[in-house]
């Protein structure tokens, strides 16, 4: 079971077309990669968008992230361990597209999904805190407007 972890560059052929049409960085993994997450969902990735965000954010700070893409990655990395934090998506795009937020360097004891948009899965909590290592995986569900955790 891989945890998920923002991935190097792929060894493979760009998609010259599709880079074209949405000004991505868009490449394919050829084998596809697999993820496992803890509730059993597996995600399986044959392309990867350069769409990643890095936001170092600060104690009481809200982090809005504006996915602009599918596939969009968002990590945060807190120098140290961050009091509180809150973190708010802007609407997406398209129904089924998924947001991944990873969490690196140090945690956050307590975190607030702002925004109004994000909701837990029946079986999957909104955390209140963010260990450093942790992952989430937000689906737009365009039916309702919102984020729902997905893994």
């Amino acid at each position: 079971m891989a945890a998920f972890t923002p991935l190097p560059p792929p060894q493979s052929r760009p998609i010259d077309w599709l880079s074209l049409c949405s000004g991505l960085d868009v490449r394919l993994r050829d084998p596809p990669e697999t993820y496992e997450f803890p509730n059993g969902r597996k995600f399986k990735q044959y392309a990867i968008y350069n769409n990643t965000t890095v936001v170092v954010p600060t104690t009481g700070q809200t982090v809005t992230l504006i996915p602009v893409s599918p596939g969009y990655t968002a990590t945060l990395h807190p120098a140290s361990q961050l009091a509180a934090l809150t973190v708010a998506l802007n609407a997406g795009t398209n129904d089924g597209d998924k947001v991944f937020l990873a969490v690196v360097g140090a945690g956050v004891t307590a975190v607030t999904w702002g925004g109004g948009n994000i909701i837990a899965a029946s079986k999957l909590p909104l955390p209140t805190s963010l260990v450093a290592g942790s992952s989430l995986v937000f689906q737009w569900s365009a039916g309702s407007s919102q984020w729902v955790r997905w893994a």
